[in-house]
């Protein structure tokens, strides 16, 4: 007698098919490979890109050559003040006009100065002419003294104010003097050491210069509150900013 074995189905040659759960795993997990590809990809442009701009910073010069300044409240020029030219004269050369060209200078053409600041003024702003005369009183037809009557830009477009160069009052270094010294990381004192850590980066000796646990963390954070209120830089993210 012949015997018949029915081993499976010719129409499935590659074994049972996936189910839903398994297909919408396999694509969490292909989602999920191509984000972490894409982050570390992301990641590794702004590493390299700012690696580059350390080193460049450290290999430009010595890195406090930009110190702070402490400059006194700037005086503002406003068309109709009682002032001469000689006080906005006299203002300027208190701030370093004329002494210093890199800083700025100024030219006194009668009862009008020309003041043109130099690549190392406070003020990215451009100069001006401010010119000055007599008021009169039409009633009584007399001087009532010195007034700005026009305040001129460098492309002759009318100004109502113009702000004077301020005065450096202290800077923390300078030519002749410095109040900061460099020390070795054994030098300071462990209950300083640990003062800072303890304010500014408890994680410092953890991390590799970026603690991105805590950076995330405060992504969700700012997200879920909708507004940017936590911190999670690093002791080695807050590099000395330059001014100009």
């Amino acid at each position: 007698m012949a015997i018949k074995l029915k081993l499976g189905n010719k129409g499935n040659t590659h074994g049972p098919q996936p189910g839903p759960r398994h297909r919408f795993l396999r694509g969490l997990l292909i989602v999920g490979l191509a984000c972490l590809l894409l982050g570390t990809c992301v990641l590794g442009v702004f590493y390299f890109k700012y690696q580059s701009m350390v080193d460049e910073r450290l290999a430009s010069g010595p890195i406090f050559a930009n110190v702070a300044q402490i400059y006194a409240a700037p005086r503002e020029v406003r068309v109709g003040q009682r002032l001469t030219v000689s006080f906005i004269a006299q203002e300027l050369r208190r701030a370093g006009y004329n002494s210093n060209p890199q800083l700025g200078s100024y030219t006194l053409r009668g009862n009008s100065i020309q003041i043109k600041p130099g690549p190392q003024s406070y003020h990215s702003t451009d100069g001006a002419t401010i010119a000055t005369g007599p008021s009169y009183d039409i009633s009584t037809n007399t001087s009532s003294g010195p007034i700005v009557l026009s305040i001129t830009a460098e492309n002759g477009a009318p100004l109502t104010a113009y702000q004077l160069e301020p005065e450096l009052i202290t800077a923390l270094s300078g030519e002749n003097r410095s109040k900061r010294r460099l020390v070795k990381y054994s030098e300071i004192p462990p209950n300083m050491v640990q003062a800072v850590l303890a304010i500014e980066d408890r994680r410092f000796f953890e991390h590799g210069g970026i603690n991105y646990g805590r950076t995330i963390e405060c992504v969700v954070h700012d997200v879920m509150v909708g507004r940017k209120d936590c911190g999670g830089s690093t002791l080695t993210q807050n590099w000395p900013r330059t001014s100009s």
